[in-house]
């Protein structure tokens, strides 16, 4: 079994694990977003190999932009204003 990414790079580890009819390989570390593709080989006891592969697409959330935080910031420091404000009446 062999994991790889839209660019070639190998992301498997090391050997596959086979746990009944489960097949598991460890990755390098998390894949960032993009399309990666599995490529297996089984070869059953006296029979021939059946190879075939698959893909999948990671997608993850990008990093929050900094204007999303100072809005935050803005917002709680507004909060804070008014409620002592309201406490001192």
């Amino acid at each position: 079994m062999h994991v790889t990414s839209e660019t070639g790079e190998s992301w498997d580890r090391s050997m596959a694990a086979v746990d009944g009819n489960v097949v598991t390989v460890p990755l390098r570390e998390s894949p960032g977003s993009g399309v990666y593709e599995v490529e297996y080989q089984v070869t059953p006891p006296g029979k021939a190999a059946l190879t075939g592969s698959y893909r999948f697409t990671v997608d993850l959330p990008g990093p929050t932009p900094p204007w999303v935080w100072l809005a935050v910031l803005v917002g709680l420091a507004g909060l804070v204003l008014l409620a002592f404000r309201l406490a001192r009446r």
